[in-house]
């Protein structure tokens, strides 16, 4: 079982996109997702945070601009981001974030 990455180290790492109250209350659920899918390792963890914060700016659940049309143009199909088509939506750091706070990252 790899340990989370403490909440202290994430907010120190990412600054103003990582403010101590949405990082204590919503690092617990990316994680707990995370390792519902068996890909808690380090190195993931690392990616998984780098993404909400930078995707959000302030590591808490967003709405996004745009709908489904948006998002399918924005993302589906790219070979730059390996997605492939019929990506869709899912691809966005929103629908990731909420998502794992019900526990099911895609």
């Amino acid at each position: 079982m790899t340990e989370p990455i403490k909440i202290e180290t994430i907010v120190s790492a990412l600054g103003t996109s990582g403010p101590q109250a949405a990082v204590a209350q919503n690092w617990p659920l990316i994680f707990a997702a995370l390792e519902k899918h068996g890909i808690s390792e380090v190195p993931t963890q690392i990616a998984a945070i780098a993404t909400v914060g930078v995707e959000t700016g302030c590591f808490a659940p967003i709405k996004e601009r745009g709908g489904p049309k948006y998002f399918t143009k924005l993302y589906e199909g790219r070979a730059d981001l390996g997605t492939h088509k019929r990506a869709t939506v899912r691809s966005s750091a929103a629908a990731a974030i909420s998502r794992s706070r019900v526990g099911a990252i895609h």
